[in-house]
């Protein structure tokens, strides 16, 4: 995050790693002789300081109802003629024949039943002669059709919040304390933090930020304590290891700074920075062979720093290489120096140069 980075810049400038060691060069000369003298290694172990310092920066909706039938053209049936009026019963033969006589009554005959009415005939096949007219057939009964079902209302909708995970819950009390730094709050920003890891200890970047505050106050001790509260729960986090490195360096505990750098060097295989700052407590703590692997890894990453050129050519200078120092320190210059380094240098290359003989 820009901000922490920012942070940590501002406390290289204030406090470097190496304070001072510029001043070991002062009055020193470097020695001809082979084994380079007491003065001679103060003058190298200086200058190890100083690359340390120089190489270490940071609905549910119904279906359509179904379709009506096509309707059918409705035939007006024709009219049936009227059937023949029921013949008279026939009388007797005797009543018959009796007129002229005085009439006699008779007893009416039963009335006769009813008769049935007759079932409809089908209607014949059309045919050449003169058509004639039957009743049509009843239309087909017209399908019912089904009432739509009721659109069934949406279930109310309960919107239930989903409870934040400690992570979350962190991570906004974290940007909150952001907020308070940019603002110059630093002792509400300190206590927000603090509230933030309580939450979910392993928010690294709370952690980053509140060390750099302590620093910021000068309390180291603090900050130590609570990178080693963090390297606890994550040995291999780069910026944890390379703060806390940093901080035993200061105070001269470089075995112990070395360990936590290797500790989480597998993944640290790309940051040249941190490989440099590896190199350099090698250096310091006199194991150049791992230190000259430390200072070409670095190197194959940022080939333009003549800074950890140098870093290298005085380690391949101790470990006897003196041929590999003098083309270091050649790459040394190329990559642009201060001009006290670059000074430094030139009589290296020099004493190096008349050792070989040219």
């Amino acid at each position: 995050m820009s901000l922490i980075n920012q942070m940590l810049k501002d406390l290289e400038r204030q406090r470097p790693l190496a304070a001072g060691a510029g001043q070991a060069l002062d009055g020193l000369q470097p020695a001809p002789e082979a084994r380079p003298p007491r003065a001679r290694r103060l003058l190298l172990a200086g200058l190890g300081l100083l690359l340390l310092a120089a190489g270490t920066t940071y609905g549910l909706r119904q279906g359509p109802p179904p379709a009506l039938p096509a309707s059918q053209p409705t035939t007006v049936p024709a009219a049936s003629p009227a059937a023949p009026p029921a013949a008279p019963a026939a009388m007797p033969l005797k009543a018959a024949a009796d007129t002229t006589g005085p009439r006699r009554e008779t007893a009416a005959p039963p009335a006769p039943a009813p008769a049935a009415e007759p079932e409809p005939e089908p209607a014949p096949a059309a045919s050449g002669g003169p058509s004639r007219e039957t009743a049509a057939p009843p239309a087909p009964a017209r399908a019912a059709v089904p009432e739509p079902a009721p659109t069934a209302a949406p279930p109310a909708m309960h919107k239930r919040l989903r409870p934040q995970t400690p992570a979350e819950q962190a991570e906004r009390i974290f940007a909150r304390a952001l907020d308070q730094i940019a603002a110059g709050r630093y002792r509400e920003a300190e206590a927000t933090l603090q509230h933030s890891l309580a939450v979910d200890p392993a928010h690294h970047r709370a952690r980053e930020t509140w060390a750099a505050l302590l620093l910021r106050q000068q309390r180291p001790d603090e900050a130590l304590r609570l990178l080693a509260e963090g390297l606890a729960l994550a040995p291999q986090h780069i910026p944890f290891a390379r703060l806390y490195a940093r901080l035993l360096a200061e105070q001269g505990r470089l075995a112990q700074a070395i360990e936590v750098l290797e500790t989480a060097l597998p993944e640290a295989t790309t940051d040249a920075d941190y490989l440099a700052l590896l190199a350099g407590l090698y250096q310091r703590s006199e194991r150049h062979p791992a230190a000259i692997q430390a200072w070409r890894a670095a190197l194959g990453l940022r080939p333009d720093q003549g800074v950890w050129w140098l870093g290298l050519a005085l380690s391949l200078e101790q470990n006897g290489e003196a041929p590999a120092a003098l083309g270091a320190y050649r790459q040394a210059r190329r990559s642009g120096l201060a001009a006290r380094l670059d000074a430094f240098v030139a009589s290296r290359l020099a004493e190096l140069s008349r050792r070989s003989g040219g």
